[in-house]
């Protein structure tokens, strides 16, 4: 029991004196890691949060979002020494980087990720063909036939098929390529994209990240939907992704799209990429 002691008290030490050595930023990167096997990290601060349906200033928030509490209190956030409050600045920091590297960049552009479930030379490569909005279901291009149809989301639509008011489906075309290794399980894709408001020093105002249907879904059950079978090196597949949007936006602000394979929540830019809609959207 004695040596038992002893051993827990030295794996603590080490611990301790590791954490002393390795900078605060990459023990906080290696903790949110794992954020999928400890959900609690999670922060529950969510765009539906700023929806106002009583908001009768409809000129100035057509949407219902109060984009300048939106930013406020997610600043905020990033300042309370909690799980929540160090992942919110660690994504607020993230962004402004990723703006910084990437918003003036080729929208069209090809951009290359490692497939973060594989350990050798994995490479794919996306290239956003096409990004539109509109508020006619039709124009989604949605097989009713399919396996997943659109989610609805009620926070954001009046029914199934229809946007609430001062709301638009934001619709994302890509390319995904393997320019690296034969893949014969390829999960990445599925919910990888979403979108910021961000202004010119990167100041976030908005962010969304409900990916509400996507196109390619070649599991051969329901269960098995996002899972893309012998991905072989040179293959490529065309994917649509739904979301919604707000029809307004700050007058200071640029809309970026955020594709982040990984499922890292906090945007790291190592394997997230943003492309400015600017050219897009035009």
């Amino acid at each position: 029991m004695k040596k038992k002691r002893i051993i827990v008290l030295a794996v603590f030490t080490v611990f301790c004196l590791l954490a002393v050595y390795v900078s605060k930023d990459h023990l906080l990167s290696v903790l949110f890691k794992a954020q999928e096997e400890f959900p609690g990290l999670k922060p529950e601060m969510t765009a539906e949060s700023f929806i106002d349906d009583e908001n009768t200033d409809k000129d100035t928030i057509r949407s219902g979002i109060d984009y300048v509490s939106y930013h406020d209190q997610y600043k905020e956030l990033g300042t309370q020494i909690t799980a929540e409050g160090v992942q919110a600045k660690m994504l607020l920091s993230n962004l402004k980087e990723l703006q910084k590297r990437d918003g003036s960049l080729d929208a069209k552009r090809v951009i290359e990720f490692q497939d973060s479930t594989v350990m050798n030379d994995s490479l794919l490569q996306w290239t956003v063909e096409d990004v539109f909005v509109t508020d006619q279901y039709d124009a989604l291009s949605i097989d009713d036939a399919d396996r997943s149809g659109l989610e609805y989301f009620e926070p954001y639509m009046q029914d199934e098929h229809t946007p609430k008011e001062g709301w638009t489906y934001l619709v994302v075309d890509v390319n995904i390529q393997n320019a690296g290794c034969d893949l014969s399980d390829f999960t990445g894709y599925g919910y990888a994209v979403s979108y910021a408001f961000m202004d010119e020093e990167g100041e976030l105002y908005f962010m969304d990240n409900i990916v509400l249907y996507h196109s390619h879904q070649p599991g051969p059950t329901e269960q098995y939907a996002l899972h893309h079978y012998d991905f072989k090196h040179g293959d490529s597949f065309e994917n649509r992704y739904v979301l919604m949007c707000p029809m307004d936006m700050p007058d200071n602000c640029k809309m970026y799209l955020i594709i982040n394979p990984s499922g890292n929540s906090v945007k790291a830019p190592e394997d997230s990429a943003m492309v400015s809609l600017e050219a897009f959207l035009q």
